[in-house]
């Protein structure tokens, strides 16, 4: 029988980048002359990708722009983002413990995030989780974002795993959708970014620390997938 693969988002599920996030749409708003976004603020942008981000922080700013004018503050941020990605990020409590723990008892990992691949791999690199993932899949345009299913598929297909095994973990709205229009069982956390309440966002299992991942798993895999 195959192993079975948890697919995690990156953002709010694994790592803490709001602080950096912020600091991005920050160095765009401040030559605009507009106030800067709390973290909080930032936090509760996050999702459906970074262009998605910068959109959202511009409309609480009042910022409109044109299409064209739009994308060139994007090149700035996101030029701005990758060099500064991992200054105050920072991976969530247990974290690594967890990731060691379901390799070792023969889990697949995956990394499946709306955030552009380029950077995904910095921040990956740069925290040393690189190692602990055997696919990793990030925004490419023109392909989908979650809550589609393909970069779900994509990031199972990179990691050597099925998709009639698989598990989605993450935080939002886009990632129990992804997870669900991928067939997949989910999990979710609860204390990752979402303007919807955890217990609302439909997923099969709600947890609220990552050391619990690995019981999720077992509980999802006895009742859906053995």
């Amino acid at each position: 029988m195959s192993k079975i693969t948890l697919v995690f988002d990156l953002d709010g599920t694994i790592v803490h980048s709001a602080p950096d996030l912020a600091n991005a749409v920050n160095h765009i708003l401040a030559p605009l002359g507009k106030g800067p976004l709390s973290v909080e603020e930032a936090q509760s942008m996050i999702g459906n990708g970074m262009p998605k981000l910068l959109e959202r922080g511009f409309a609480a700013r009042n910022v409109e722009l044109s299409s064209d004018e739009f994308q060139q503050h994007f090149e700035v941020f996101r030029d701005f983002y990758t060099r500064n990605c991992c200054v105050d990020t920072n991976a969530y409590p247990g974290a690594f413990e967890m990731l060691e723990k379901v390799r070792a008892e023969g889990y697949l990992t995956a990394i499946c995030t709306n955030k552009l691949e380029t950077i995904t791999k910095v921040i990956m690199d740069q925290m040393g989780l690189t190692a602990l993932f055997d696919g990793i899949v990030g925004a490419e345009p023109p392909r989908p974002r979650k809550p589609d299913a393909d970069p779900v598929w994509l990031a199972i297909e990179r990691a050597g795993g099925t998709r009639s095994r698989s598990i989605m973990v993450g935080d939002s709205p886009a990632d129990i959708g992804a997870g669900k229009a991928a067939g997949l069982p989910t999990i979710a956390v609860s204390y990752g970014y979402t303007n919807i309440a955890p217990p609302e966002l439909g997923a099969d299992i709600l947890i609220d620390r990552l050391d619990q991942v690995f019981d999720a798993a077992g509980k999802i895999t006895t009742s859906h997938l053995s």
